[in-house]
């Protein structure tokens, strides 16, 4: 009987990715929630698990720097946890000025850049926006968002690598400033993802190509639920032969393209096939007559 369920919020989605420390304290959790039912697909799973990384990452940094005066032991102690932190983590992780200089970067990131270390990372860029930013525009673009909002989250970049190959990273930083408000500098995290990207082009691609041949068919061609016969979609050389609207097709069943006196006999035939296909797969086809709109029977 949760109040964010049962209130006025009416929450119906929820999912959570927990916020462990590198000494492994439970911080909490960074979550997403809604008011409609939903499920995320791995590539929102992977980038809410990598996102908390990140912000587990920046709130450890944050830590390290804003703890007080300590003695000599304890403070040595501190700095050596930190730059563990900063030198071990996975993702990439930055501090450039405002004019676009790195002032600090991890192994990581100096990695996913082709830099040797962090220091020729640090040493041979003197211009982010020109020299690491396939579109100088979308530097100018973050620069925007940290100053109006103070940070930004998921930000998407395409960069240049120091062999003139290109990536994809996911960008989540913070603009840090002083006492008076004014940007000292940007730090944050940096993940590739790359491999993601190109899935994702070649899915779009794959899509744009089935797309091609369905819709562009002229022959007409639908696609509809096994379990239900339900018409999920249709090209437009079925909507000009068969005469029903696209819409009418969809509120349709297979059933409701076959004449009345073969639909019981339709019916035995489809059950059989889910039958066969739960044992060997295979089945045999068969020709059946259709209905248009009209009436009229297509042999």
């Amino acid at each position: 009987k949760n109040p964010l369920v049962t209130g006025e919020t009416h929450i119906r989605f929820y999912a959570g990715a927990p916020l462990i420390t590198s000494e492994g304290v439970a911080l909490g959790a960074l979550c997403v929630i809604d008011k409609v039912p939903r499920e995320l697909n791995p590539s929102q799973r992977h980038a809410l698990e990598v996102l908390s990384r990140h912000v587990v990452t920046l709130l450890e940094l944050r830590r390290r720097s804003l703890q007080p005066v300590q003695p000599i032991e304890e403070r040595n102690l501190a700095e050596e946890n930190y730059r563990r932190i900063f030198e071990n983590a996975i993702e990439g992780v930055f501090q450039t000025s405002a004019k676009g200089q790195y002032l600090n970067a991890n192994p990581a990131i100096a990695r996913m850049l082709g830099y040797a270390s962090p220091q020729e990372l640090i040493t041979s860029i003197t211009d982010i926006s020109r020299q690491i930013y396939v579109d100088p525009k979308q530097r100018k673009v973050f620069k925007e968002l940290l100053e109006k909002h103070g940070s930004v989250q998921n930000f998407k970049i395409e960069l240049f690598r120091k062999d003139g190959s290109k990536i994809w990273v996911l960008s989540n930083a913070q603009a840090v400033r002083d006492a008076a408000g004014k940007i000292l500098y940007f730090e944050g995290t940096s993940q590739d993802i790359t491999a993601q990207v190109e899935a994702e082009n070649k899915l779009r691609e794959s899509e744009t190509q089935y797309r091609l041949l369905f819709d562009g068919n002229p022959h007409p061609m639908w696609v509809f639920d096994q379990e239900t016969l339900q018409f999920l979609e249709v090209n437009d050389a079925a909507v000009a032969r068969y005469g029903f609207s696209r819409e009418e097709f969809l509120n349709m069943t297979i059933s409701d393209i076959r004449p009345s006196e073969d639909v019981s006999e339709h019916a035995e035939y489809h059950a059989k096939i889910l039958q066969g296909k739960q044992t060997s797969g295979l089945h045999e086809t068969k020709l059946w007559r259709h209905r248009k709109k009209s009436k009229e029977i297509i042999d």
